[in-house]
């Protein structure tokens, strides 16, 4: 196996570790800590009023936006999974967390934003080098 399918799996693993416990915290809030459930109510208050969809016409109430946007990564992150759905769920989380990070912007919150950032270039780069590690190891043994 070489250094990029080992990056590869590394990257994959972490992302869908991210995306899962994201999600399950937007999804399951009573599981979790109540201060982590208060604070991210009060930061999808924030969220509802910068949302992209607003261009459109359309304000999305914070529950709603916020069980939309679990159920968005809980998807992406199972999607994430296996090898033919790998590509679509990388989609999937790039304009997530292209929405996080124009929100974030949106809200003068830029040191927030670097993370999610981080995030879509790690989705960028799983969505370039997924399928071809495979057809690299390939053209290395014939």
């Amino acid at each position: 196996m070489g250094v990029v399918a080992i990056l590869e799996k590394a990257v994959l693993v972490g992302l869908i570790s991210l995306f899962m416990m994201a999600s399950l915290c937007k999804l399951f809030p009573s599981k979790f800590p109540e201060e982590v459930g208060a604070d991210m109510n009060r930061k999808f208050q924030q969220y509802c009023h910068v949302c992209v969809t607003i261009l459109f016409g359309y304000q999305p109430n914070p529950m709603t936006y916020k069980l939309v946007t679990g159920i968005i990564e809980l998807a992406g992150a199972l999607a994430l999974i296996l090898k033919d759905t790998r590509k679509v769920g990388c989609v999937l989380l790039i304009i997530t967390m292209a929405g996080a990070v124009q929100t974030l912007i949106c809200l003068k919150e830029y040191k927030e934003s670097i993370f999610p950032s981080c995030v879509f270039l790690a989705l960028c780069f799983l969505y370039h080098i997924s399928g071809r590690t495979v057809s690299l190891e390939k053209s290395k043994t014939e």
